[in-house]
């Protein structure tokens, strides 16, 4: 049973996607810390032919905590701003009114923490994608958090049972993979290249939003995230 480990980005892009669609298992870690700087609470889409930041406010107290625990500041009405930028961005895209409804509802609610507000999005388009594996929140599992690196990605990983590993590439950095020969996991690196898809305007801007390749895409985004990598 092959596993993969990521932090629940806010509309994550597309080579998120397609490496959890490689797998039959995807492991939210929701344990990690929020990091600002990362596409832990934003992420880019496409706008005026052009590429813009749509990013989730956090509490100041939130720094430092896990994601699981990163509140989200709802003092300003930011969801409905992202919604109002959302659609003025892609509602001539060819498959907008379709996805539109499913997404709308979700900015509808009030989101107390930032997963509240990442996980309904990542769950809606593993779901258009047609992914049938499961997801697991590292939050949830009896692991043992004095663990760091390879040991805690390894104890994860023994948590939900897996087999084989499906990390990013530029993991290869860090992992101590003796420790995967001597687990009896296997561990194997994920490659994609960003695709180049039917996008509203141009240039051509690669590395959005997953939201970009769906809006104008729809059914066919499956098949174009296969094409892009292994």
């Amino acid at each position: 049973m092959r596993a993969t480990i990521h932090q629940p980005n806010y509309l994550p892009n597309a080579g998120f996607f397609h490496k959890i669609l490689q797998c039959d298992r995807y492991v939210v870690y929701d344990t990690a810390q929020f990091v600002r700087s990362r596409f832990d609470n934003r992420n880019f889409i496409k706008t005026n032919n052009a590429k813009v930041f749509m990013t989730v406010p956090i509490t100041s107290d939130s720094h430092f905590k896990p994601i699981a625990e990163a509140r989200v500041n709802n003092s300003t009405p930011w969801r409905e701003k992202h919604w109002k930028t959302l659609k003025n961005a892609y509602q001539k895209a060819p498959h907008f009114a379709e996805l539109a409804p499913a997404l709308e509802d979700v900015y509808s609610t009030t989101p107390v923490t930032l997963p509240d507000m990442s996980l309904p999005i990542i769950r809606r388009l593993l779901a258009l994608l047609g992914w049938k594996g499961q997801m697991v929140l590292s939050s949830e599992l009896p692991l043992d958090r004095s663990l760091r690196s390879t040991d805690a990605i390894i104890d994860i990983l023994r948590a939900v049972k897996a087999t084989s590993y499906l990390a990013g590439a530029s993991s290869k950095k860090y992992l101590v993979e003796e420790a995967f020969v001597r687990s009896g996991i296997t561990l194997e690196y994920h490659h994609f290249s960003p695709p180049v898809y039917r996008q509203l305007g141009e240039p051509f801007i690669p590395n959005l939003s997953a939201l970009d390749l769906v809006f104008n895409e729809g059914p066919a985004a499956r098949e174009i995230l296969f094409g892009a990598g292994s």
